[in-house]
């Protein structure tokens, strides 16, 4: 198993601090993926995204043996407590909560969970497929027929989410996964909504059709930036080739 990735968190043109963050483990066994976009007042944000990426991390080696689905419910839920924790213990972090998506990759295949509006995407043979389904108001407009997913990408509501990380003492985690042949090519795209607000799927689909990692980070951080980069942005992309 090959893995190759590239990894981006920016602040954006608008924003005076980054609130994402993200990081990778690389294992004997896998690869672990990270990805957060935090959200609350002052450095709230910074904080619960930061928690939480390390957070998971910190619980995925120590439960080495568990099935991978488990060991990543298992970081989600570590990080809702340490979160919940911290802001109970801190009047300036109240409030503060965190998107996340987690992808791990092994031999046998990929396992995802996430709670919020970042996404994971795959894309194979051309095609690119959004693994996650946001976690959002819109998304349950949509989900309900009221908006079509097109009226939702602009809709002025898009960015309010209905579940985050440290938002309340227990969180509902949505997980998936899928076998993998390694002997095919696969990428796998890790975003905030910084990336996915500002950027087409078509444009996705584009970018993840390059074969060089340093060029898809070079367009994907320019497009999002040639449309105004409102948010900070974060992307992790992964290729086995």
């Amino acid at each position: 198993m090959n893995i190759n990735y590239i990894s981006e968190s920016k602040c954006g043109l608008v924003r005076e601090t980054n609130q994402d963050y993200a990081d990778t483990l690389e294992t004997t066994d896998g690869f672990l993926a990270v990805v957060c976009d935090g959200v609350g007042g002052n450095n709230g944000g910074e904080t619960a995204s930061r928690i939480a990426v390390e957070s998971i991390i910190e619980a995925f080696i120590d439960s080495a043996g568990m099935h991978p689905l488990d060991r990543l419910g298992a970081g989600i839920k570590h990080a809702n407590s340490k979160i919940t924790e911290a802001s109970a213990n801190d009047e300036t972090l109240r409030g503060m909560a965190t998107t996340v998506v987690v992808l791990y990759l092994d031999k046998q295949g990929a396992f995802w969970a996430h709670a919020g509006d970042s996404r994971i995407y795959f894309f194979f043979n051309g095609e690119l497929q959004q693994l996650t389904k946001d976690h959002s108001l819109v998304q349950t407009m949509v989900d309900k027929g009221i908006i079509t997913p097109q009226t939702a990408e602009k809709h002025p509501f898009k960015n309010i989410i209905t579940r985050a990380v440290g938002e309340k003492q227990e969180i509902e985690i949505e997980t998936g996964m899928m076998d993998l042949d390694y002997n095919d090519e696969v990428k796998f795209l890790l975003c905030s909504d910084g990336v996915s607000g500002m950027v087409s799927t078509a444009d996705i689909t584009d970018i993840l059709s390059l074969e060089d990692l340093s060029e898809m980070d070079v367009k994907i951080s320019k497009l999002v930036e040639e449309n105004g980069a409102t948010d900070n942005y974060t992307f992790i992309i992964i290729s086995n080739k």
